[in-house]
């Protein structure tokens, strides 16, 4: 990112502002260093969220800077899908760590698991939306079809959390679960998006295990996953009705 926002290309002035650029973004990427290797040793308690929050707030400032230096309309939207995507990735990440580790004692936090999918939710909409209206072709169109693909992935994706959250499942059945749910999705994307997108009836992938090609591979990759997945899925199964009667038996 450093070496990307020092390009010549990256902006254009005088000699004088070229080397007040590179002095503020320079220094903006060293507080990320800063962040990540002095924070930890200065800091004796809580320094997960010392860190997350330095490295988060040093990076931003570096987009900042980047953006604030480089003013040409055709660049001006990437600020703000670059604030979004690593907003996502590191919250989707780090956040459930921060709530897990947090010494407030706030009734909010009894729910991590619905702070931390609301918060995802909320960014992949943000992205969806804001990534349509900065396009080039945008249309009322293209952003029906994006809404829909992002309530299909939002909508499973809470789906699975209302299981694994208020039923008994062993953590090991859960992730196997969500194995499988991963590997339907490779198998049915493609034609689960060409439905969305294009309105035209769906249909099975065609499978052939002798043939990766780019035709191929992902629905090939779906099925490996699948029956992986599915006989991971009995074992664990077979495990936890074990465990339920000698439990049981034991009372």
């Amino acid at each position: 990112m450093l070496c990307g926002c020092t390009d010549s290309h990256f902006y254009r002035g005088t000699g004088d502002r070229k080397r007040s650029v590179r002095i503020f973004i320079t220094l903006s990427a060293l507080l990320i260093v800063f962040s990540l290797l002095n924070v930890p040793v200065l800091v004796k308690r809580q320094r997960l969220h010392w860190v997350f929050w330095c490295s988060y707030g040093s990076l931003l400032l570096l987009l900042t800077v980047c953006r604030l230096t480089h003013i040409e309309a055709e660049y001006e939207h990437w600020y703000i899908m670059a604030v979004f995507g690593v907003s996502l990735g590191l919250f989707s990440v780090f956040l459930p760590l921060l709530l897990h580790t947090s010494t407030l004692a706030h009734p909010v936090l009894h729910h991590k698991g619905l702070i931390c999918m609301a918060v995802d939710t909320i960014l992949i909409y943000l992205l969806a939306i804001f990534g349509n209206m900065f396009a080039d072709n945008l249309n009322n169109e293209n952003l029906r079809e994006c809404l829909l693909f992002a309530l299909l992935c939002t909508a499973i994706t809470w789906g699975l959390f209302t299981l694994f959250r208020y039923t008994k499942l062993s953590t090991l059945l859960c992730s196997f679960i969500t194995a499988e749910v991963c590997g339907i999705l490779t198998l049915l994307g493609n034609s689960l998006a060409h439905t969305l997108i294009d309105g035209s009836r769906f249909i099975l992938p065609e499978i052939n295990l002798t043939n990766w090609t780019d035709d191929y591979i992902n629905q090939n990759l779906g099925v490996m996953i699948m029956i992986c997945a599915g006989v991971l899925i009995v074992f664990a199964l077979v495990r936890d009705i074990r465990q339920y009667l000698q439990t049981k038996k034991h009372i």
